[in-house]
């Protein structure tokens, strides 16, 4: 990566540019945030700062690792960038899988939230994926925390 691409992917809007140019375009990454396409211009102009959930919607859909698009850290992807981004291409790891839910079940029993099954649907993959990344409890604990805050 020349030194412009580097200084551009060190920027939140930089890597937003970058995550759009993945799926397609500005109109499409809108679609999938679930935005305006003109907030997704204001996102990658770095006049507003996304939320959570449309920022973690684009990571998935462009196969890129969310604490790469949020905060600059690490690779942009875990795999391969010859491997497939294909969602069946992974294996799932049950155990660590279980730890996601009862983590989440317990941080939301300590903050005295319930989420309806199809959030629980969208939160459970972006904790995984955080999961998989994160070895430290404490750091999946702060994530998970603040992803419900988010909420």
């Amino acid at each position: 990566m020349g030194e412009a691409a580097r200084n551009i992917s060190e920027t939140l809007g930089g890597r937003l540019n970058e995550a759009c140019a993945i799926v397609g375009s500005k109109k499409v990454a809108a679609e999938i945030m679930g935005v305006s396409e003109d907030m997704v211009y204001r996102y990658c102009r770095a006049l507003t700062k996304p939320p959570f959930m449309p920022l973690a919607a684009l990571s998935r859909a462009a196969g890129i690792r969310m604490e790469w698009l949020a905060f600059g850290d690490g690779p942009m992807r875990t795999m391969d960038e010859t491997a497939s981004t294909d969602d069946d291409a992974r294996e799932l790891d049950s155990e660590l899988l279980g730890a996601v839910i009862t983590l989440l079940e317990q941080v939301l029993s300590e903050m005295a939230l319930s989420l309806n099954p199809i959030t629980k649907g969208k939160v459970i993959p972006l904790l995984y994926q955080f999961a998989c990344a994160t070895p430290h409890e404490a750091d999946r604990q702060k994530f998970t925390r603040g992803l419900l805050k988010s909420l």
